[in-house]
């Protein structure tokens, strides 16, 4: 059988700025990973071969080293540090030196088909969010995103999306066929994974937040009072202010809610809003942390709540579903999608009904521990070897069209 040689685009992926789609990037391609090894193992089983190789900057890689050792890599500088120096590499530089690799096809895993790399390829797109809520960008992003996902879409040979709602967004939008559309869903990062194992396996105490052996909670200023949990930078459509007016609403009584993620747009606002706050509403913003403090906050969390106004897919709430946590999140966007009847949904501008909703979600008893059970039996649904399985196949079907 033949064996494809397709490159990996990461030019976008520049680590701890582009919000959930690294660490679903960076998950799916462990993920298939995996897979690839598998079939390697098993060749009468697979369809063509395959063989990745990424392409991105030394930082990237540098923040990641673990792909490099895992795949071929090479290695592309922007001549300057912003993000128009990486969108005049994507245009000018990726084509040659994809193909001086002997890379004749490659994926897009940013959202869009550089207009000036004239190489066959397929795309992710991560949400239509440039088209939908414009006002969340830049000009000069704006202008750039706008003009080229629908162009991206009808150029690439097959489009994959991470849900149904995304998929949707876009034929709505751009006119791209449903029939060159792929559906293939974010991966959970390795640790989650391990954490929804020990949490699905566990006979007993799924319930109660886990205990922190490492003291992390200590460390960060957490202990003593229950916490719900946020991980998402400020950007606007994350909907942060709506938590401070939760935490109002619910005083001394309520848990304290702990906002993670990096910073966005919104993080002045988000800061005075805190700063408001009457005595006894307690909002903690603790910024970017290490992912292994990130599991540890999300075990030792009464509950997850995502009030985004918008999510392509919406990991963090999959990420609590699999750590055996009750998750409460926005009507909106995909988030309905990713929890289906494990979680609560609620209208993201709802005051009195998310108050509500956190009380029910991170106050012990049988209501509560419904909520994780079925939390973990969606996440058991959503394996990175779905996810691989479904890129590779959307990659197979391209180059073979």
């Amino acid at each position: 059988m033949p064996t494809h040689r397709i490159g990996v685009n990461l030019l976008w992926l520049v680590p701890g700025v582009v919000g959930g789609s690294e660490e679903a990037t960076t998950s799916l391609l462990r993920a298939v990973g995996d897979a690839l090894d598998a079939e390697a193992g098993a060749p009468d089983s697979r369809g063509d071969a395959i063989e990745l190789v990424l392409i991105g900057t030394s930082a990237l890689f540098d923040a990641y080293p673990e792909m490099a050792e895992r795949y071929s890599v090479l290695t592309v500088e922007p001549r300057g540090a912003n993000r128009v120096a990486r969108v005049v590499a994507e245009n000018r530089r990726l084509a040659s030196t994809a193909r001086s690799a002997g890379v004749s096809f490659l994926h897009h895993a940013g959202g869009v088909v550089p207009p000036g790399c004239n190489v066959a390829s397929t795309v992710t797109v991560h949400d239509v969010q440039p088209l939908d809520l414009p006002e969340n960008f830049g000009v000069v992003k704006r202008t750039y995103l706008r003009a080229l996902i629908g162009r991206s879409a009808h150029r690439a040979k097959r489009t994959m999306v991470p849900s149904a709602f995304v998929r949707d967004r876009l034929v709505e939008r751009t006119g791209a066929d449903p029939q060159r559309i792929d559906v293939v869903p974010w991966a959970l990062p390795r640790s989650v994974l391990a954490a929804s194992s020990a949490a699905a396996s566990a006979a007993t105490g799924a319930a109660a937040p886990s205990a922190d052996s490492g003291g992390v909670v200590d460390r960060l200023g957490l202990g003593g009072r229950p916490f719900v949990l946020y991980p998402a930078i400020t950007y606007p459509h994350k909907n942060h202010r709506l938590l401070c007016d939760v935490a109002e609403s619910l005083g001394a009584e309520g848990p304290a809610i702990v906002l993670t993620g990096g910073v966005g747009a919104a993080e002045s606002d988000l800061r005075e809003r805190i700063a408001a706050l009457p005595r006894g509403a307690a909002v903690v913003r603790l910024a970017r942390v290490p992912r292994a403090d990130l599991d540890v906050l999300f075990d030792a969390a009464a509950a997850v709540v995502v009030p985004s106004r918008y999510e392509g897919f919406g990991l963090p709430a999959l990420e609590a579903m699999a750590h055996g946590r009750p998750v409460v999140v926005s009507s909106a966007g995909s988030l309905p999608e990713v929890v289906g009847d494990a979680g609560l949904v609620v209208d993201p501008d709802d005051v009195p009904s998310w108050a509500d909703a956190v009380v029910v979600a991170s106050t012990p008893g049988a209501e509560r521990d419904a909520m994780i059970r079925r939390g973990l039996r969606q996440a058991a649904t959503c394996t990175a070897e779905r996810s691989a399985a479904a890129f590779l196949r959307s990659l197979r079907t391209a180059v073979n069209s």
